[in-house]
This record gives C-alpha cells, sequence and structure tokens, in this order.
C-alpha cells in the first residue's frame, strides 16, 4: 500500500487516537495532518471523513493549550455538520461532541474572553442536552460527577449550572438548592 491508499490513511488515523489517549498529542497531530492531507486529496474538504479528522484535531490542539488553532477547524465541523442532517445516534453525537470541543476551544481565547464564554456556555449545555437525550456515556466526558450524601452532583465548568441528581434520578438546579440553604441561615 502507499502513503495515499486508503488504508494507510485509516491506519494514521487509528494510530493518532492511541496516541491521544495516551496523552501524546503531538505526535497525535503528525499524522492526523498527514492523514487530513491525503483524504483532501482525493475527497472533498467537507467530507465526512475529513471532517472527524479535523475535529480530532482540534480535541489535540485543545488538549495542548493551543485553543486558536482548534476553532477554525471546529467551526469548519460545526458548518459541515450543521448542514449534514443528524438521522442517526452516530450523527448526532459526533454533532453534540463537536459542539463541545468548540465550547472547550473558545472559553480560554483571549482578547474577548466573556463574549466567547457566552458562546461557549451555549455551545456546552447543548452538546450537554444532546447526549443526554441520547443516554450516551459521553455525558460523563462534558461533566464532573461527585457524590454528595444521597445525591450526586454533575457539574461542567463551561456550564453555569450544576445539576443535581438524587434518588429516583429527580433533577433540580444546584443553584436553587444552594440559594435556598443560603436563605434559611441566619
Amino acid at each position: 500500500l502507499g502513503p495515499d491508499h486508503l488504508h494507510t490513511t485509516q491506519s494514521q488515523v487509528s494510530v493518532a487516537m492511541g496516541l491521544r489517549l495516551e496523552k501524546r498529542c503531538e505526535e497525535s497531530l503528525v499524522l492526523l495532518d498527514a492523514a487530513r492531507a491525503t483524504r483532501r486529496k482525493t475527497l472533498d474538504a467537507d467530507h465526512p471523513d475529513v471532517v472527524r479528522i479535523e475535529a480530532s484535531m482540534a480535541d489535540c490542539h485543545v488538549d495542548l493549550g493551543h485553543p486558536d488553532k482548534a476553532v477554525p477547524l471546529l467551526e469548519h465541523v460545526l458548518a459541515i455538520r450543521d448542514k449534514t442532517p443528524r438521522r442517526t445516534a452516530d450523527d448526532k453525537v459526533g454533532y453534540a461532541m463537536a459542539s463541545f470541543g468548540l465550547a472547550r476551544a473558545l472559553w480560554p481565547l483571549e482578547p474577548a474572553p466573556w463574549a466567547n464564554h457566552a458562546r461557549a456556555t451555549t455551545l456546552a449545555k447543548r452538546a450537554y442536552a444532546e447526549l443526554t437525550a441520547l443516554k450516551d456515556k459521553r455525558v460523563d466526558g462534558i461533566v464532573d460527577q461527585r457524590d454528595i450524601g444521597g445525591a450526586q452532583q454533575r457539574q461542567c465548568p463551561l456550564i453555569d449550572d450544576a445539576i443535581v441528581v438524587g434518588p429516583g434520578d429527580q433533577l433540580g438546579e444546584h443553584r436553587e438548592t444552594v440559594a435556598r440553604r443560603s436563605a434559611a441561615r441566619p
């Protein structure tokens, strides 16, 4: 197989994903960039395979502390996914994860972080709602979860509200609970 063969690029992406899981994003980016360049030669820049590679590249850039490099990639990913019907659960999960990826990338950006925070919060909430509706386990990657007495608190740093999951899966707003406790104190 040559360097431009489909199976070669599939192997590059597979190895790159393994490297990313091992927190070796610099090496992962080299393989992802090569795979994307090859795919762009034979496929359209808006092809789903190219878009998936760009989403993975963006995640690596955010993990490496370069969100400014991730934003254009994720803007392209979401622009393409916005035009594509989300028929399957995989399509919906991919869209939700790209939304959350863009939220993570926008959050720390300067010079106007507060404007970015508003958009990031909206994107993170959209991703959380979509993954929760799908009952997809990747929602746990969006929120930090910890036990509080008989309940669990799920909180996302990009979402202002924490969600408390109590016995019987009753949902309530953490902020309201804190406000009630504060009001009850002398």
